[in-house]
């Protein structure tokens, strides 16, 4: 029986373009239970900012995962007020389709990007529309 080295595996694994991440032995987290669902609530919910307004059998379709799954993950997005149903839609059969919209209000990030000669300060909603742009001299002296 061989013995495999860590390198090794990292070695090969990058040779068909796989990329494993080294995890600090000293300060890590043990995956729980909760671990897939928090990384398939992440999932849905950039799908829901990149596809809006989508229904959740649309997101069900794009993530892979059975209706029931999706729903639960829009329940607990709702509870958390990160996204709101909007409009029902049409169908040809069936129940008709409530569409999800990320909750934009009150949820801001800022960006910024100093340069050589120029610093840009951008604020934008959660969806990532731009509400103010910035621009400063970048200062070297640091006097």
């Amino acid at each position: 029986m061989t013995q495999i080295s860590i390198e090794n595996i990292v070695r090969t694994s990058n040779k068909r373009g796989l990329v494993i991440r080294k995890i600090n032995t000293r300060d890590f987290h043990v995956a729980t239970r909760t671990t897939s669902r928090d990384i398939n609530r992440r999932i849905a919910l950039n799908l829901i900012r990149e596809h809006q307004p989508i229904s959740r059998a649309d997101l069900a379709r794009r993530m892979n995962m059975t209706r029931g799954v999706v729903s639960v993950l829009v329940q607990e997005l709702l509870a958390q007020e990160l996204i709101y149903e909007g409009a029902t839609g049409e169908a040809e059969r069936g129940r008709k389709p409530t569409f999800l919209h990320i909750r934009t209000r009150n949820r801001l990030a800022v960006a910024v990007d100093v340069r050589f000669s120029k610093s840009y300060l951008m604020v934008c909603d959660f969806s990532g529309r731009q509400l103010a742009l910035e621009i400063y001299d970048t200062v070297f002296d640091v006097s």
